[in-house]
């Protein structure tokens, strides 16, 4: 019968244990492709713009737009310092998504109030959609805005929860007077005047 050292003992672990941090090492030098592709919608306007190369974009908001649909999307610029956002207006043809139109707001430092408004491309129905104008914004506070419209008519619109964004759009081409953004009372926080 062979007599059992302290060094036999622990030699098995130890020879185990070493095989394991050694392999788990190995697995995690292996880089695994875990990015996903975005939106098909989403694609359609990064690949529509000249501004977008390499910076991650976020969709936050997407509604249907007649047989399209309108988005709205954020990015850091190429300098990592400003917020950008943007609205695009966008068509199916042959199966594909194509960018129709794109509004940019303003690109500011950090997340504060952002809001601005646009309209789609003078093709009408029933060559094209027909005429819309579209108001979005973000904000890092208030819960709601309301968009004041050049011929009296408010829109109330809550702040998506998950970003702070909103996205309203209305049929005809109109101008937007002013967007107010509002606490959970409705209370006055912030004026943006277009």
């Amino acid at each position: 019968m062979a007599h059992m050292t302290l060094a036999n003992r622990i030699g098995s672990p130890l020879i185990i244990g070493f095989s394991f941090l050694l392999l788990w090492g190995l697995s995690a030098c292996q880089t695994v492709n875990t990015a996903v592709s975005p939106p098909p919608t989403l694609q359609a306007a990064i690949d529509g713009t000249s501004y977008l190369t390499n910076e991650p974009v976020e969709l936050l908001q997407t509604r249907p737009w007649g047989n399209g649909q309108l988005i709205l999307y954020r990015w850091t610029d190429e300098t990592n310092t400003q917020e950008c956002l943007a609205a695009a207006y966008l068509t199916r043809l042959n199966d594909e998504w194509h960018a129709h139109d794109t509004a940019i707001a303003p690109c500011q430092d950090g997340r504060g109030f952002t809001a601005a408004y646009t309209w789609n491309s003078t093709i009408e129905a029933p060559f094209g959609p027909p005429r819309d104008t579209a108001v979005f914004g973000t904000s890092d506070h208030g819960r709601a805005v309301r968009i004041v419209w050049s011929d009296g008519q408010v829109t109330h619109v809550p702040l998506q929860n998950e970003n702070g964004s909103f996205l309203e759009s209305r049929p005809g081409k109109w101008h937007v007077e002013r967007i107010e953004l509002l606490d959970e009372d409705n209370q006055l926080l912030q004026i943006v005047n277009l």
